[in-house]
């Protein structure tokens, strides 16, 4: 009996190669043009060496993918609409030291998951080294993804216009489906959003919460790690 023969770890000349073209030489998640080759489905699990299934990360990305903070729905996605140079800093770089929020009358703190829908984190935050950094996806009414924010660089399909300095961004799209504010106030952030979910509108403004066809009025104080979990 012919011993079952082991898969070679090494990627075909012709395969690295288009890897490179298809993301431009650079990291599909944040730019950088020293990078790695990452299979989405792990090589270790049975993954193929193949355009399909790697894509180029820089050593950052590549840990943290490895380390569970990129998902692979996130690669899979990143890749279908990775354009050459196209993540963009929004130049928000605010220091805080507690996550303290403020979305009409509700403060929320040390919340760092705000919204997620069906698994899939809408907007969360991050404290790194003292400073903010906001993750924030906006899908279409028919589910498509039109704008991404990982970690205060974006990324969009569609028409936004984008305003953004060190204490706040503000994102609006062209029929004002979608909005996000955020702006540092002495020791809290602001934040006002408006995205569709499931077909469904969610606006959290200064009146109240919108969420699809309920209505709460806002008027006290949260503090957990994750506040709209939505299924």
């Amino acid at each position: 009996m012919t011993a079952k023969k082991k898969k070679s770890r090494y990627i075909p000349k012709k395969i690295s190669q288009a890897v490179n073209q298809k993301h431009h030489f650079e990291c599909a998640w944040c730019g950088v043009q020293l990078t790695e080759r990452h299979h989405i489905n792990e090589f270790s699990e049975g993954g193929e060496h193949s355009i399909e299934n790697l894509i180029l990360l820089c050593p950052i990305c590549h840990t943290k993918t490895h380390n569970g903070k990129i998902s692979k729905s996130e690669l899979v996605l990143r890749k279908s609409t990775h354009f050459k140079s196209d993540r963009i800093s929004a130049n928000f770089k605010t220091s805080i030291n507690q996550l303290r929020i403020k979305v009409g009358g509700i403060f929320y703190l040390n919340s760092p998951n705000f919204l997620t829908y069906k698994g899939e984190k809408v907007l969360c935050f991050e404290i790194k080294e003292g400073q903010l950094l906001i993750n924030l996806k906006f899908f279409n009414k028919k589910g498509h993804l039109i704008f991404w924010m990982s970690e205060n660089y974006y990324w969009y399909s569609s028409v936004f216009k984008i305003s953004s300095g060190l204490d706040f961004v503000e994102i609006l799209h062209n029929k004002e489906d979608f909005i996000f504010k955020i702006e540092r106030i002495d020791d809290y952030l602001k934040i006002r959003i408006k995205t569709y979910l499931g077909g469904k509108i969610y606006d959290f403004n200064e009146e109240m919460t919108k969420l699809g066809d309920r209505f709460r009025i806002q008027a006290r104080s949260i503090s957990a790690p994750s506040v709209y979990v939505i299924s």
